[in-house]
C-alpha cells in the first residue's frame, strides 16, 4: 500500500505539472473570454463558425446547410467538429444554449487532448519499462515538440494530439494483454477522432492493419488465428465500415472527384524531417556545411521536424555499431518479448515511406495510385509521418534506456538528450502562433451592427463579392478573409445560409451550377430553377475587391441590387430573385442590338466591324461527336498526348498586340477544367514565343449543358505568325475531352455572325428576338 501510495502521489505532481505547462503555454485560451479566437480567417475562422451554425440552425445530424446553399454538405466534408458540435445540437435543441461559449469549448477540448496525449505517452514509457521520471519528461518534451500543435494556427481539428499516442498505447497494450476488452477503449477513441477530422480514422486503420499483421507474424505470445481474426474485424474492419457508410452514405452527390489534387504536393520529404529553420544549429549548417533548400519544405503540409535528438540517436547507433561487443549487446536488449514495438516500429516506418508519396511518386507509378479505392481522398499523405514522430522518439528514449542503464555514462547521454530537445522547444515555441484576436460580433448577446434595420427572414441566402468556392478540385475560387469572416459571421448569427462554399471533396456538378449562377450572364441559371423559394438574396460586397480579379467577374450582381447598408469596407443589398432572368435577358437584348445597329443582320460569315483578322475553327469537318456544343460536331481531344489541337499562320495584316484565346469546353467530366492551353508562336523569322495557360481561372461563362467557355488574354508578338495550340493536363493522364469553337481575335475587335435563330458575338450565342 505504501509503494502504491507513493506512485500514486507521484502521477498526481505529475499531472499537476503537466496541467501548469499547459496553462502557461496556452494561458491566453484559459483566461481571455469565448470571443476570442485562435485565427480569424480561412481555415481557422471554419473551425470555429461551422459548428456554430450547426448546432443552431441544421435540421440534421448528418449534414451542415451552412455553406453551399441550397445543397449544404455532409457535416464531415464541412469540418463541422462532430464530437463536438453533436452533443452541444443535442443540448441546445433541449434548451441548454452554450454556443456564446463554443469557442472557448473548442479550445479547452483542445488542451484536454493534449493533457490525454501526454498521459498516453506517459503509460507507453511505463508500459516499456521506463522508470517513472524518464516516462514523465520523454512525454512532455515529445508532445511539446509534435508538429500537430502547429495545426494550433489554423486546422484545430488536426491538432488533437490525444488520438495517435492512444492509438499507439492501446496496440502495445494489446502486444501484451491479447484481448478483444483491451481493444474497445481503441474503438471508443476511432469513433471519438472520427468526429473531430477523418484523417484519424486513415491513420488508425492503416497502422491498426499493419501493426496487426507484423505482431502476429512475430509474437509467440497470440491468441488462436481465428480469434485474432475476429478481433481484427472488431476492432479495426467493423467500425471502418460504419464510419465509411457514414461518410457516403444516404443521398451523397456522386460526382465528388475520386483522387482530390494534392497527393503529389503535399507529401513529407526527408529535409522536412531533419531540419527546421527555427533552430539557429540548422541555419548555422546551412550556410557553412550543407544548404538547405528550406522552400522545399516549408509548406505546413510538408514539415515533420523529428528535432536535433534524431541525428543524436543515429550518431550512438553508427558509433555503437562500430564496436562488435556493444553491438552485439545493443541488439540482445531486444527479443521476442518486444514483438510489439518492433511492430510498432516496422508499422511506422511503412506509414512513414507512404508519407513521402511512395510508390506513386516514382516516374512511371503514378497512375497506380487511381487503384487505392479511398486512400485517394488522403490527399495531404504528408500527415502519415505524424505517426513516425511519436513512434521514433518512443524508441529512442526506449533504446537509451536499456542500452546505458546502470553505465556512469547514462547521465551525460540523457542530458545531452534533454538539451537537444530543450532547444528544439525552445525555438518551436517562438515560432508557434497561438495568439488570439477578438471578434466582437462573437462576444455573447452582441448583434450584428451591420444588420440594423435589416430582417434577415426577408431573405433567403446570402451571396458574397467576390464569390468563393473551394474544395471540388475543379474550380479554386479562394476565400478572401474578411469576406470569408463576414459571410460566416452574418450566417452563423442569423441562419442564412450562403452561396460561397469552403468545403473539402464537394460536387463537381453543384459547383458548377453555383458557379454558373454568380458568373457573367449567358443563360438562366439551373440552380435557380430548382428553387422554390422565390425571397430575394442578401448581397454582401467587399467594396475593397471590386476592382481587383477577385471581385470584378461578379459585379454585375449589383446592377439589380438595392443598398440596404454601407460602412467603411463593406455594403449589403437586396438582390431580387428575377434579376438574374433579367441579366441575361439584357445579355441576349444587348447582342441584338449590336447586330441591328451596326453590323448586317443576315451575315452567314464571321466577321468584324474593322474588318480584323482572326483564326476561327469548329472542328465540324470529320467525325461526329454527340458531345458537342454547337454544330454538327466537336473535337475529340487526347489530352497528355502531345498532339496539335490546332495549327494555323495569322494574316500578313493581323494587328500585332493584345488578343483573346476563347475555346469552348465540356467540364462535368472530373478535373477537365485544370487541363492548360499551350500557345506557340513561330515567327516568320524563326523567332519563338510559348505560354502555358491553365483553364479554370480563365472560365466566367458558363451554358447550362455542362459546356463552358474560356476566355484567356494572349499577345501576338508578329503578324504572318504560325500559332500552334496543345492541350495537357497535369492532374490526369491520358483523357479524352471534348472542345468546340475555337476564336482567337485582337482586342478590342468585336466578331459576330447571325443565323435564322440565333447571333452570336465573340463566341458567345444568344437566341434571336422576333423583330
Amino acid at each position: 500500500m505504501p509503494n502504491s501510495f507513493k506512485k500514486s502521489s507521484w502521477f498526481v505532481l505529475f499531472c499537476l505539472l503537466t496541467l501548469s505547462l499547459i496553462s502557461y503555454r496556452w494561458n491566453e485560451w484559459i483566461n481571455l473570454p469565448p470571443h476570442y479566437v485562435v485565427e480569424p480567417y480561412g481555415d481557422g475562422i471554419k473551425s470555429y463558425l461551422v459548428p456554430l451554425y450547426h448546432i443552431k440552425f441544421d435540421k440534421l445530424f448528418n449534414h451542415y446547410d451552412g455553406m453551399n446553399y441550397p445543397y449544404g454538405e455532409n457535416i464531415v466534408a464541412a469540418d463541422g467538429l462532430a464530437t463536438v458540435s453533436f452533443p452541444l445540437k443535442w443540448l441546445y435543441n433541449n434548451g441548454i444554449d452554450l454556443t456564446d461559449y463554443l469557442p472557448k469549448i473548442i479550445h479547452l477540448l483542445l488542451l484536454f487532448s493534449f493533457f490525454v496525449g501526454v498521459l498516453y505517452l506517459y503509460n507507453i514509457g511505463l508500459l516499456l519499462g521506463l522508470p517513472f521520471y524518464l516516462a514523465a519528461a520523454t512525454s512532455l518534451t515529445i508532445a511539446f515538440l509534435s508538429p500537430q500543435l502547429l495545426r494550433m494556427e489554423a486546422h484545430l481539428g488536426l491538432a488533437h494530439l490525444a488520438v495517435i499516442p492512444g492509438l499507439l498505447y492501446y496496440w502495445l497494450l494489446y502486444s501484451k494483454n491479447p484481448y478483444f476488452k483491451t481493444l474497445i477503449p481503441l474503438i471508443i477513441l476511432t469513433f471519438l477522432a472520427a468526429g473531430i477530422h477523418f484523417y484519424y480514422v486513415a491513420f488508425i486503420f492503416s497502422f491498426s492493419l499493419l501493426f496487426s499483421f507484423f505482431w502476429y507474424f512475430f509474437s509467440e505470445k497470440k491468441p488462436p488465428f481465428p480469434v485474432f481474426i475476429m478481433h481484427i474485424i472488431g476492432a479495426v474492419l467493423i467500425p471502418f465500415s460504419l464510419l465509411f457508410i457514414w461518410v457516403n452514405g444516404g443521398n451523397q452527390p456522386l460526382d465528388r472527384s475520386p483522387q482530390p489534387w494534392g497527393f503529389f504536393q503535399f507529401n513529407a520529404t526527408p529535409s522536412g524531417l531533419l531540419f527546421s529553420q527555427d533552430n539557429p544549429f540548422w541555419r548555422w549548417v546551412s550556410n557553412h556545411l550543407y544548404l538547405i533548400k528550406w522552400e522545399t519544405f516549408s509548406d505546413i503540409e510538408r514539415y515533420h521536424y523529428l528535432g536535433l535528438t534524431f541525428p543524436f540517436f543515429l550518431l550512438l547507433l553508427t558509433v555503437i555499431h562500430f564496436f562488435p561487443n556493444h553491438r552485439n549487446y545493443f541488439y540482445k536488449l531486444f527479443s521476442v518479448k518486444d514483438s510489439g514495438i518492433l511492430a510498432v516500429a516496422l508499422s511506422a516506418i511503412i506509414l512513414l515511406l507512404i508519407s513521402f508519396g511512395l510508390p506513386f511518386i516514382i516516374t512511371g507509378l503514378e497512375g497506380f495510385l487511381s487503384f487505392t479505392g479511398p486512400f485517394r481522398q488522403f490527399r495531404s499523405v504528408g500527415r502519415f509521418a505524424w505517426v513516425f514522430y511519436y513512434v521514433i522518439h518512443i524508441l529512442m528514449a526506449f533504446s537509451l534506456f536499456r542500452f546505458f542503464k546502470g553505465k556512469g555514462i547514462a547521465f551525460f547521454v540523457w542530458s545531452i538528450y534533454f538539451a537537444l530537445m530543450s532547444l528544439d522547444l525552445i525555438h518551436y515555441h517562438r515560432r508557434l502562433n497561438v495568439g488570439m484576436e477578438a471578434i466582437p460580433e462573437l462576444e455573447r448577446g452582441r448583434k450584428l451592427s451591420f444588420l440594423t434595420g435589416i430582417q434577415p427572414e426577408k431573405f433567403q441566402s446570402i451571396l458574397t463579392i467576390p464569390y468563393f468556392n473551394l474544395g471540388s478540385d475543379q474550380f479554386w475560387r479562394e476565400p478572401e478573409g474578411f469576406i470569408l469572416q463576414k459571410a460566416l459571421l452574418m450566417s452563423a448569427k442569423t441562419g442564412l445560409p450562403t452561396n460561397s462554399a469552403m468545403l473539402t471533396r464537394t460536387s463537381r456538378k453543384q459547383t458548377i451550377n453555383q458557379l454558373q449562377w454568380v458568373s457573367e450572364p449567358y443563360k438562366y441559371p439551373l440552380l435557380l430553377k430548382s428553387l422554390n423559394d422565390k425571397r430575394p438574396f442578401l448581397l454582401m460586397v467587399d467594396k475593397s475587391n471590386l476592382d481587383n480579379e477577385r471581385g470584378k467577374p461578379y459585379v454585375h450582381l449589383l446592377k439589380y441590387a438595392s443598398i440596404l447598408h454601407d460602412e467603411d469596407r463593406m455594403s449589403l443589398y437586396s438582390l431580387p430573385y428575377n434579376s438574374f432572368e433579367k441579366s441575361v435577358l439584357d445579355k441576349v437584348k444587348e447582342a441584338n442590338i449590336l447586330i441591328s445597329s451596326t453590323f448586317k443582320s443576315n451575315t452567314k460569315t464571321y466577321s468584324s466591324e474593322d474588318d480584323a483578322d482572326f483564326l476561327f475553327e469548329d472542328w465540324n469537318k470529320g467525325n461526329v461527336n454527340q458531345q458537342k456544343y454547337a454544330g454538327n460536331s466537336s473535337c475529340r481531344y487526347l489530352l497528355n498526348s502531345g498532339d496539335v489541337l490546332f495549327q494555323r499562320k495569322v494574316a500578313n495584316s493581323a494587328k500585332e498586340g493584345p488578343w483573346i484565346f476563347s475555346i469552348w469546353m465540356y467540364i462535368d467530366e472530373d478535373k477537365r477544367t485544370t487541363s492548360q492551353f499551350t500557345i506557340t508562336e513561330l515567327t516568320i523569322n524563326n523567332e519563338k514565343y510559348e505560354e502555358v495557360f491553365p483553364s479554370h481561372p480563365n472560365i466566367h461563362v458558363f451554358d447550362d449543358n455542362g459546356w463552358a467557355l474560356i476566355e484567356i488574354p494572349w499577345v501576338l508578338h508578329r503578324r504572318g505568325s504560325q500559332i500552334t495550340i496543345m492541350a495537357n493536363n497535369p492532374d490526369l493522364k491520358k483523357t479524352v475531352v471534348y472542345i468546340d469553337e475555337m476564336l482567337v481575335r485582337p482586342l478590342p475587335s468585336v466578331f459576330t455572325k447571325t443565323d435564322s435563330n440565333f447571333i452570336w458575338v465573340n463566341n458567345k450565342r444568344y437566341p434571336k428576338l422576333v423583330q
